[in-house]
């Protein structure tokens, strides 16, 4: 019975290296395809340049104002290591895994609704690579309280 434990463990460890270096991939080809969008873009403009605007007066540009990284944590993210412990993930394996920038985290100096201090929040973005690395990795549960919208599953959003 110990034998068989044991190679279920290596096995399980393996699965889970297979998993990270799979996602790993995964991310790499999301980010090189993101590039190659932006590089058709800018070569097909550079074939058809856009024609001058002959307005009087400019249009304002309108920017994206940057993300506050302090105060009340914003309702679009939700407390990283809160949903690490809900969903019953080790706050280890999660920090490795944001460390080798397999799980894109925000940072800042946020407090949570209870009072409880923030530094490193998911997001959207963040929360789907969370459950693409996770949810099938030994204790995962999903969480019957988890403190953000349930998202579907299409339109590249997970059911969290």
């Amino acid at each position: 019975m110990l034998f068989v434990e044991q190679q279920y463990a290596e096995l399980n460890t393996r699965y889970v290296g297979m998993n990270d270096k799979l996602l790993e991939w995964q991310l790499r080809a999301e980010t090189a395809e993101a590039q190659l969008h932006t590089r058709q873009e800018r070569s097909s403009r550079g074939a058809n340049p856009p024609l001058p605007v002959t307005s009087s007066s400019p249009k304002p540009r309108h920017r994206k104002s940057a993300e506050r990284t302090t105060g009340p944590l914003p309702k679009h993210l939700v407390s990283l290591l809160a949903f690490a412990r809900g969903h019953n993930v080790a706050e280890t394996k999660v920090q490795t895994h944001m460390n080798i920038g397999l799980l894109p985290v925000k940072h800042g100096e946020w407090t949570d609704t209870d009072g409880t201090g923030v530094t490193l929040a998911l997001d959207g973005k963040g929360r789907a690579a969370f459950y693409q690395l996770y949810r099938e990795v030994p204790p995962f549960v999903q969480w019957s309280q988890c403190p953000h919208q349930e998202t579907e599953r299409s339109g590249g959003k997970m059911n969290l």
